[in-house]
């Protein structure tokens, strides 16, 4: 007699750490799934701070410096050339 409770012991403990063991894993699966979502959305992020440095660097290029301050000039802050005519299309097309 003895016996057996030291056997129904011991499935009692082997069942109870095959549920925990099934209960880890299970968990594990649902932050692994959290953890790749969190990568791809940075993945996202970085591709488009990529674009955004690319865009950066190319104002900042020696041959496009000249161009970028005319831009800003002629359309932030009004200025243009001596004797220079802008006409302005207010017909709304």
């Amino acid at each position: 007699m003895k016996m057996t409770k030291t056997k129904l012991f011991i499935r009692i403990f082997l069942l109870l750490v095959l549920v925990a063991t099934v209960a880890g894993f299970v968990m594990m699966r649902a932050d692994i799934a959290t953890e790749n979502k969190k990568i791809a959305e940075i993945k996202h992020s970085i591709s488009e701070q990529k674009l955004r440095n690319e865009e950066l660097s190319s104002v900042l290029e020696p041959e496009n410096t000249d161009d970028f301050y005319k831009d800003i000039a002629e359309s932030d802050l009004d200025y243009g050339y001596a004797n220079e005519k802008i006409y302005v299309d207010i017909s709304g097309k």
